[in-house]
Protein backbone atom coordinates (compact mmCIF):
# COMPACT_ATOMS: atom_id res chain seq x y z
CA UNK A 1 0.00 0.00 0.00
CA UNK A 2 1.17 3.67 -0.36
CA UNK A 3 0.42 7.00 1.45
CA UNK A 4 -1.35 9.99 -0.18
CA UNK A 5 0.91 11.92 1.24
CA UNK A 6 3.33 10.55 -1.58
CA UNK A 7 0.24 10.76 -4.04
CA UNK A 8 -0.62 14.33 -3.19
CA UNK A 9 3.05 15.05 -3.78
CA UNK A 10 3.60 13.45 -6.87
CA UNK A 11 0.02 14.68 -8.24
CA UNK A 12 0.97 18.29 -7.22
CA UNK A 13 4.66 18.16 -8.69
CA UNK A 14 2.84 17.79 -12.15
CA UNK A 15 -0.12 20.58 -11.26
CA UNK A 16 3.43 22.91 -11.20
CA UNK A 17 4.28 21.85 -14.66
CA UNK A 18 1.07 21.68 -16.48
CA UNK A 19 -0.78 24.40 -14.92
CA UNK A 20 -3.50 22.72 -13.14
CA UNK A 21 -5.31 19.34 -13.07
CA UNK A 22 -7.74 20.33 -15.64
CA UNK A 23 -5.04 21.38 -18.62
CA UNK A 24 -4.14 17.43 -18.33
CA UNK A 25 -4.45 16.23 -21.99
CA UNK A 26 -5.50 12.46 -22.03
CA UNK A 27 -5.86 10.19 -24.67
CA UNK A 28 -9.54 8.98 -24.86
CA UNK A 29 -8.02 6.28 -27.17
CA UNK A 30 -5.08 4.93 -26.29
CA UNK A 31 -5.37 1.14 -27.79
CA UNK A 32 -2.56 -1.49 -27.30
CA UNK A 33 -0.58 -1.95 -30.55
CA UNK A 34 2.03 -4.39 -29.00
CA UNK A 35 2.99 -7.22 -31.05
CA UNK A 36 1.64 -10.80 -29.77
CA UNK A 37 4.48 -12.78 -31.16
CA UNK A 38 7.59 -10.78 -31.69
CA UNK A 39 9.17 -10.22 -28.38
CA UNK A 40 12.79 -10.62 -26.67
CA UNK A 41 12.04 -12.27 -22.80
CA UNK A 42 14.12 -11.45 -20.24
CA UNK A 43 14.46 -15.42 -19.82
CA UNK A 44 15.85 -16.38 -22.71
CA UNK A 45 15.40 -19.81 -21.80
CA UNK A 46 11.72 -19.15 -21.18
CA UNK A 47 9.53 -21.94 -21.60
CA UNK A 48 6.44 -22.01 -24.32
CA UNK A 49 3.72 -22.14 -22.37
CA UNK A 50 5.61 -18.50 -20.80
CA UNK A 51 5.39 -17.06 -24.67
CA UNK A 52 1.82 -18.26 -24.56
CA UNK A 53 0.72 -16.64 -21.87
CA UNK A 54 2.66 -12.83 -23.44
CA UNK A 55 0.49 -13.37 -26.78
CA UNK A 56 -2.68 -14.41 -24.45
CA UNK A 57 -2.35 -10.93 -22.17
CA UNK A 58 -1.46 -9.09 -25.38
CA UNK A 59 -4.57 -10.34 -27.24
CA UNK A 60 -6.42 -9.62 -24.05
CA UNK A 61 -5.43 -6.02 -24.43
CA UNK A 62 -7.00 -5.55 -27.88
CA UNK A 63 -10.36 -6.14 -26.55
CA UNK A 64 -10.57 -5.07 -22.94
CA UNK A 65 -9.43 -5.20 -19.48
CA UNK A 66 -8.96 -8.44 -17.35
CA UNK A 67 -10.13 -8.11 -13.80
CA UNK A 68 -7.73 -9.21 -11.43
CA UNK A 69 -8.52 -9.62 -7.31
CA UNK A 70 -5.47 -9.96 -5.15
CA UNK A 71 -5.79 -13.70 -3.35
CA UNK A 72 -9.31 -13.72 -4.47
CA UNK A 73 -9.86 -17.60 -3.73
CA UNK A 74 -7.94 -18.17 -0.84
CA UNK A 75 -10.56 -15.98 1.58
CA UNK A 76 -12.48 -13.32 1.77
CA UNK A 77 -15.35 -10.84 3.96
CA UNK A 78 -16.28 -13.68 6.81
CA UNK A 79 -15.13 -16.79 5.02
CA UNK A 80 -11.62 -18.66 4.53
CA UNK A 81 -11.18 -21.43 2.04
CA UNK A 82 -12.62 -24.68 2.98
CA UNK A 83 -12.88 -26.82 0.05
CA UNK A 84 -12.18 -26.66 -3.39
CA UNK A 85 -14.12 -25.35 -5.67
CA UNK A 86 -12.71 -22.24 -4.07
CA UNK A 87 -15.20 -19.18 -3.36
CA UNK A 88 -14.73 -15.88 -4.04
CA UNK A 89 -16.41 -12.61 -3.31
CA UNK A 90 -16.59 -12.07 -6.76
CA UNK A 91 -17.71 -14.81 -7.37
CA UNK A 92 -20.46 -14.79 -5.14
CA UNK A 93 -21.23 -11.18 -6.61
CA UNK A 94 -20.82 -11.78 -10.23
CA UNK A 95 -20.99 -15.27 -10.78
CA UNK A 96 -17.63 -15.71 -12.63
CA UNK A 97 -14.32 -15.51 -10.78
CA UNK A 98 -11.28 -12.85 -11.49
CA UNK A 99 -9.75 -13.09 -15.09
CA UNK A 100 -6.29 -12.43 -12.87
CA UNK A 101 -5.62 -14.12 -8.99
CA UNK A 102 -2.76 -12.82 -7.26
CA UNK A 103 -0.94 -14.22 -4.57
CA UNK A 104 2.32 -13.19 -2.27
CA UNK A 105 5.22 -15.43 -1.81
CA UNK A 106 6.34 -13.14 1.40
CA UNK A 107 7.70 -14.66 4.41
CA UNK A 108 8.78 -17.88 2.05
CA UNK A 109 12.04 -16.62 2.55
CA UNK A 110 11.94 -17.14 6.31
CA UNK A 111 10.54 -20.51 5.92
CA UNK A 112 7.09 -20.09 7.18
CA UNK A 113 4.58 -22.66 6.29
CA UNK A 114 2.05 -19.33 5.85
CA UNK A 115 2.65 -16.71 3.69
CA UNK A 116 2.27 -12.68 5.00
CA UNK A 117 -1.54 -12.68 4.77
CA UNK A 118 -1.92 -16.56 6.74
CA UNK A 119 -2.11 -18.20 3.62
CA UNK A 120 -0.15 -21.39 3.70
CA UNK A 121 2.38 -22.07 0.99
CA UNK A 122 0.83 -25.61 0.16
CA UNK A 123 -2.67 -24.16 -0.07
CA UNK A 124 -1.49 -21.41 -2.14
CA UNK A 125 -0.01 -23.69 -4.63
CA UNK A 126 -3.19 -25.54 -5.20
CA UNK A 127 -5.05 -22.52 -5.48
CA UNK A 128 -2.62 -21.53 -8.61
CA UNK A 129 -3.11 -24.75 -10.03
CA UNK A 130 -7.13 -24.81 -9.70
CA UNK A 131 -7.13 -21.07 -11.07
CA UNK A 132 -4.84 -21.73 -13.69
CA UNK A 133 -6.53 -24.99 -15.16
CA UNK A 134 -9.50 -22.73 -15.12
CA UNK A 135 -8.40 -20.20 -17.30
CA UNK A 136 -7.06 -17.26 -15.41
CA UNK A 137 -3.47 -15.31 -15.04
CA UNK A 138 -2.08 -15.45 -12.21
CA UNK A 139 0.37 -12.82 -11.09
CA UNK A 140 2.88 -13.06 -7.62
CA UNK A 141 4.83 -10.22 -5.71
CA UNK A 142 6.77 -10.46 -2.45
CA UNK A 143 6.76 -8.20 0.01
CA UNK A 144 10.04 -9.99 1.54
CA UNK A 145 11.73 -9.57 4.93
CA UNK A 146 14.40 -6.97 5.15
CA UNK A 147 17.71 -9.41 4.69
CA UNK A 148 19.88 -7.01 6.45
CA UNK A 149 17.27 -6.28 9.61
CA UNK A 150 15.47 -9.35 9.67
CA UNK A 151 12.14 -6.54 9.67
CA UNK A 152 9.11 -6.90 7.65
CA UNK A 153 8.99 -5.16 4.29
CA UNK A 154 8.45 -2.05 5.78
CA UNK A 155 11.40 -1.72 7.98
CA UNK A 156 13.55 0.70 6.27
CA UNK A 157 17.05 0.35 7.96
CA UNK A 158 20.05 -1.41 6.53
CA UNK A 159 22.43 -1.13 3.82
CA UNK A 160 21.00 -3.18 1.25
CA UNK A 161 23.94 -2.94 -0.75
CA UNK A 162 25.25 -5.79 1.20
CA UNK A 163 23.14 -8.24 -0.35
CA UNK A 164 23.77 -7.08 -4.11
CA UNK A 165 26.57 -9.01 -5.53
CA UNK A 166 30.31 -8.38 -3.83
CA UNK A 167 28.35 -7.90 -1.06
CA UNK A 168 29.19 -9.66 2.54
CA UNK A 169 25.63 -10.82 2.99
CA UNK A 170 24.86 -11.74 -1.04
CA UNK A 171 24.78 -15.51 0.35
CA UNK A 172 21.73 -14.86 2.08
CA UNK A 173 19.85 -13.17 -0.67
CA UNK A 174 20.54 -15.85 -2.79
CA UNK A 175 19.32 -18.34 -0.09
CA UNK A 176 15.89 -16.33 -0.36
CA UNK A 177 15.68 -16.45 -3.60
CA UNK A 178 16.43 -19.93 -3.77
CA UNK A 179 13.26 -20.51 -2.07
CA UNK A 180 11.21 -18.31 -4.26
CA UNK A 181 12.83 -20.53 -6.99
CA UNK A 182 11.76 -23.30 -5.28
CA UNK A 183 8.10 -22.61 -5.06
CA UNK A 184 8.08 -21.52 -8.80
CA UNK A 185 9.82 -24.67 -9.79
CA UNK A 186 6.71 -26.49 -8.16
CA UNK A 187 3.73 -25.04 -9.91
CA UNK A 188 3.03 -27.74 -12.04
CA UNK A 189 -0.47 -28.14 -14.21
CA UNK A 190 -2.13 -31.80 -14.36
CA UNK A 191 -0.46 -32.70 -17.42
CA UNK A 192 3.15 -32.19 -15.69
CA UNK A 193 3.86 -28.77 -17.47
CA UNK A 194 5.06 -25.83 -15.49
CA UNK A 195 2.11 -22.95 -14.85
CA UNK A 196 3.50 -19.92 -16.72
CA UNK A 197 2.67 -16.35 -13.94
CA UNK A 198 3.93 -13.26 -13.81
CA UNK A 199 5.91 -12.26 -11.32
CA UNK A 200 6.35 -8.47 -9.97
CA UNK A 201 9.64 -7.90 -7.87
CA UNK A 202 10.40 -5.25 -5.33
CA UNK A 203 7.28 -2.98 -6.60
CA UNK A 204 6.81 0.50 -5.88
CA UNK A 205 10.43 0.95 -5.65
CA UNK A 206 10.00 4.66 -5.97
CA UNK A 207 7.75 5.18 -2.73
CA UNK A 208 9.84 4.92 0.21
CA UNK A 209 7.63 2.60 2.27
CA UNK A 210 9.65 -0.67 1.49
CA UNK A 211 13.67 -1.41 2.09
CA UNK A 212 13.74 -1.61 -1.39
CA UNK A 213 12.76 1.81 -2.05
CA UNK A 214 13.88 5.25 -2.53
CA UNK A 215 15.44 5.51 1.12
CA UNK A 216 17.77 2.92 0.92
CA UNK A 217 18.63 2.54 -2.64
CA UNK A 218 19.57 4.72 -5.70
CA UNK A 219 18.00 4.04 -9.14
CA UNK A 220 21.17 2.72 -9.92
CA UNK A 221 21.35 0.05 -6.91
CA UNK A 222 17.49 -0.86 -7.34
CA UNK A 223 18.31 -1.72 -11.03
CA UNK A 224 21.36 -3.82 -9.83
CA UNK A 225 18.62 -5.58 -7.37
CA UNK A 226 16.15 -6.32 -9.87
CA UNK A 227 18.57 -7.66 -12.55
CA UNK A 228 20.56 -9.71 -9.98
CA UNK A 229 16.43 -11.50 -8.64
CA UNK A 230 16.07 -12.03 -12.13
CA UNK A 231 19.66 -13.34 -13.19
CA UNK A 232 19.70 -15.47 -10.33
CA UNK A 233 16.25 -16.90 -10.77
CA UNK A 234 16.65 -18.05 -13.88
CA UNK A 235 20.68 -18.81 -14.70
CA UNK A 236 21.09 -19.74 -10.74
CA UNK A 237 17.95 -21.84 -10.15
CA UNK A 238 16.43 -22.97 -13.51
CA UNK A 239 13.29 -20.88 -12.62
CA UNK A 240 11.99 -20.45 -16.95
CA UNK A 241 7.77 -20.36 -15.92
CA UNK A 242 7.84 -16.45 -15.77
CA UNK A 243 7.23 -13.32 -16.99
CA UNK A 244 8.96 -10.28 -15.38
CA UNK A 245 6.65 -6.79 -14.50
CA UNK A 246 8.16 -3.56 -13.24
CA UNK A 247 5.57 -1.39 -11.51
CA UNK A 248 6.51 1.75 -9.80
CA UNK A 249 3.72 3.70 -7.83
CA UNK A 250 2.21 6.24 -9.98
CA UNK A 251 3.86 7.40 -13.54
CA UNK A 252 2.93 11.13 -14.20
CA UNK A 253 5.68 11.04 -16.90
CA UNK A 254 8.27 9.02 -19.16
CA UNK A 255 11.25 10.46 -16.87
CA UNK A 256 9.47 9.41 -13.60
CA UNK A 257 8.66 6.00 -15.07
CA UNK A 258 11.96 4.68 -16.36
CA UNK A 259 14.00 6.12 -13.13
CA UNK A 260 14.73 2.97 -11.59
CA UNK A 261 13.95 1.00 -14.99
CA UNK A 262 16.66 -2.08 -15.27
CA UNK A 263 16.28 -2.38 -19.01
CA UNK A 264 14.70 -3.69 -21.51
CA UNK A 265 16.15 -6.97 -21.46
CA UNK A 266 15.11 -7.81 -17.96
CA UNK A 267 11.36 -6.75 -18.21
CA UNK A 268 8.36 -8.50 -20.11
CA UNK A 269 5.31 -6.53 -18.89
CA UNK A 270 5.27 -2.38 -17.55
CA UNK A 271 2.42 -2.06 -14.65
CA UNK A 272 2.24 0.96 -12.49
CA UNK A 273 0.11 1.36 -8.99
CA UNK A 274 -1.62 3.66 -7.84
CA UNK A 275 -4.35 3.65 -4.92
CA UNK A 276 -7.69 6.15 -4.34
CA UNK A 277 -6.65 7.75 -1.33
CA UNK A 278 -10.12 10.11 -2.03
CA UNK A 279 -8.30 13.22 -2.56
CA UNK A 280 -9.58 13.91 -5.88
CA UNK A 281 -6.35 13.42 -7.58
CA UNK A 282 -6.73 9.78 -8.60
CA UNK A 283 -8.85 10.33 -11.81
CA UNK A 284 -5.96 12.40 -13.47
CA UNK A 285 -3.08 10.36 -11.43
CA UNK A 286 -4.21 7.12 -12.41
CA UNK A 287 -5.20 8.07 -16.36
CA UNK A 288 -1.92 10.02 -16.98
CA UNK A 289 -0.01 7.00 -15.13
CA UNK A 290 -1.37 4.53 -17.37
CA UNK A 291 -1.13 6.81 -20.62
CA UNK A 292 2.58 7.10 -19.58
CA UNK A 293 2.91 3.24 -19.68
CA UNK A 294 0.82 2.52 -22.71
CA UNK A 295 3.21 5.23 -24.94
CA UNK A 296 6.54 3.09 -23.00
CA UNK A 297 4.72 -0.08 -23.65
CA UNK A 298 3.80 0.40 -27.64
CA UNK A 299 7.33 2.22 -27.97
CA UNK A 300 9.28 -0.75 -25.99
CA UNK A 301 6.65 -3.87 -27.45
CA UNK A 302 5.63 -4.31 -23.89
CA UNK A 303 2.40 -4.99 -22.74
CA UNK A 304 1.07 -2.90 -20.07
CA UNK A 305 -1.32 -3.45 -16.70
CA UNK A 306 -2.64 -1.53 -14.09
CA UNK A 307 -0.97 -3.95 -11.51
CA UNK A 308 -2.61 -2.29 -8.15
CA UNK A 309 -5.42 -0.16 -7.86
CA UNK A 310 -8.18 0.46 -5.37
CA UNK A 311 -10.42 2.05 -3.16
CA UNK A 312 -10.13 0.92 0.35
CA UNK A 313 -13.81 -0.63 1.49
CA UNK A 314 -15.65 1.07 -1.11
CA UNK A 315 -16.79 4.36 0.34
CA UNK A 316 -18.36 5.58 -2.79
CA UNK A 317 -20.42 3.01 -3.97
CA UNK A 318 -20.15 4.20 -8.09
CA UNK A 319 -16.47 3.79 -7.77
CA UNK A 320 -16.58 0.95 -10.31
CA UNK A 321 -17.93 3.42 -13.14
CA UNK A 322 -17.90 6.64 -12.34
CA UNK A 323 -13.80 6.38 -11.24
CA UNK A 324 -12.17 3.40 -12.36
CA UNK A 325 -13.93 2.09 -15.68
CA UNK A 326 -13.19 5.76 -16.70
CA UNK A 327 -9.23 5.52 -16.33
CA UNK A 328 -9.25 2.11 -17.71
CA UNK A 329 -11.36 2.04 -20.38
CA UNK A 330 -9.55 2.48 -23.92
CA UNK A 331 -6.19 2.22 -21.88
CA UNK A 332 -4.96 -0.96 -23.44
CA UNK A 333 -3.97 -2.28 -20.14
CA UNK A 334 -4.20 -5.97 -20.23
CA UNK A 335 -5.94 -6.10 -16.91
CA UNK A 336 -6.32 -4.37 -13.53
CA UNK A 337 -6.17 -5.91 -10.38
CA UNK A 338 -7.73 -4.65 -6.92
CA UNK A 339 -6.31 -5.26 -3.71
CA UNK A 340 -7.57 -7.99 -1.20
CA UNK A 341 -10.52 -8.51 1.05
CA UNK A 342 -8.41 -8.72 4.53
CA UNK A 343 -10.79 -7.70 7.03
CA UNK A 344 -13.35 -5.36 8.35
CA UNK A 345 -11.57 -2.54 7.85
CA UNK A 346 -9.12 -2.97 4.80
CA UNK A 347 -11.27 -4.73 2.23
CA UNK A 348 -11.32 -3.69 -2.19
CA UNK A 349 -14.32 -5.73 -3.45
CA UNK A 350 -17.65 -5.81 -3.15
CA UNK A 351 -19.00 -8.22 -1.41
CA UNK A 352 -22.67 -9.86 -0.76
CA UNK A 353 -24.87 -7.52 0.39
CA UNK A 354 -22.50 -4.46 0.15
CA UNK A 355 -23.89 -0.76 -1.17
CA UNK A 356 -21.52 -1.12 -4.36
CA UNK A 357 -22.96 -4.15 -5.63
CA UNK A 358 -24.85 -2.89 -8.41
CA UNK A 359 -22.74 -0.83 -9.64
CA UNK A 360 -20.07 -3.37 -9.72
CA UNK A 361 -22.48 -5.51 -11.51
CA UNK A 362 -23.00 -2.89 -14.25
CA UNK A 363 -18.93 -2.47 -14.19
CA UNK A 364 -18.48 -6.30 -15.57
CA UNK A 365 -21.25 -5.65 -17.55
CA UNK A 366 -19.55 -3.97 -19.93
CA UNK A 367 -18.31 -5.46 -22.68
CA UNK A 368 -14.32 -4.48 -22.57
CA UNK A 369 -14.40 -5.65 -18.60
CA UNK A 370 -13.45 -9.24 -18.83
CA UNK A 371 -13.98 -11.76 -16.04
CA UNK A 372 -12.42 -15.67 -16.08
CA UNK A 373 -15.15 -17.01 -18.66
CA UNK A 374 -14.31 -14.31 -20.87
CA UNK A 375 -11.18 -14.85 -21.64
CA UNK A 376 -11.00 -18.74 -21.50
Amino acid sequence: MKYSEVLILLFLSTLLILGCADDLVIDEDFMSTVDAENATLADDKAIEEVKELRRRIVEISKVGVAFGHQDATAYGMNWKHEGFPSDSDVLRVAGDYPAVIGFDLGRIEIGRRNNINGVRFSLMQELIKEAHAAGSIITLTWHARNPITGGSSWNTSGDINRILPNGDRHEIFDRDLSLVAEFMNSLIDSDGRPIPILFRPWHEMNGDWFWWGRDLLTAEEFQQLYRTTVDILTNTYDVHNVLYTYSPNCALTEEEYLHYYPGDSWVDLLGVDVYDFEDKSYLDVARTSLETIAVLGNRKNKPYAFTETGLENITEHDWWTNKLYPIIQHSGAAYTLIWRNDRSVHWFAPFENHGSVDNFLEFVGKPDILLRSDIQ
